[in-house]
């Protein structure tokens, strides 16, 4: 239903295309692109999300896929890869939502639910790893959602790290 890998996006740029919503709620960072080898290296392309050094007093950044229908599709699954680089203070969530409008300005009147399921990176793993998030199961809701990757920075620019994704798919059966 949905396959990103980042591999078309434009290095160093905003995620843009795809039917991504790019959101920026607090600070100066949205989700951009990038590759990077050496002992934290990306998949070839990857998004990334961090406030290290911003400068922001407060960092929050939306990253949400095009809408998935759950009524049309049976037995929808997804899954995804995260890393980190000293996530410190920072955290990265997995959000749906059943009521966004698909409008910026109504990201966060919206409700958004967690998905618990999904593993993401945390600060005491190894930040030169990619981690699977598991095939987390989303045919136990109907109708359409969205889903989110929420980045929230602690406050601390200086100490909130970077959360990086990669390699999503949205698949039925």
């Amino acid at each position: 239903l949905f396959e990103e890998d980042f591999e078309n996006q434009s290095i160093n740029s905003l995620v843009t295309g795809n039917g991504w919503t790019n959101f920026i709620e607090a600070g100066s960072e949205g989700w951009e692109t990038y590759t990077q080898g050496g002992t934290n290296a990306s998949q070839g392309v990857s998004a990334r999300i961090g406030s290290f050094n911003s400068n922001d007093s407060s960092s929050i950044a939306w990253l949400i896929t095009p809408q998935i229908d759950l009524d049309v599709n049976s037995g929808v699954t997804f899954q995804f890869e995260t890393s980190n680089s000293f996530s410190d203070g920072s955290t990265l969530q997995v959000l749906f939502s059943k009521d966004w409008d698909g409008t910026e300005a109504g990201i966060t009147s919206a409700t958004w639910g967690i998905i618990s399921d999904a593993y993401i990176t945390r600060d005491n793993d190894f930040f030169g790893q990619w981690f699977e998030s598991g095939i987390v199961d989303l045919s136990c809701e109907p109708g359409q959602i969205y889903l989110a990757f929420k980045y929230e920075g602690s406050g601390n620019p200086d100490f909130d790290g970077t959360y990086e994704l990669d390699n999503i798919s949205i698949d039925a059966q």
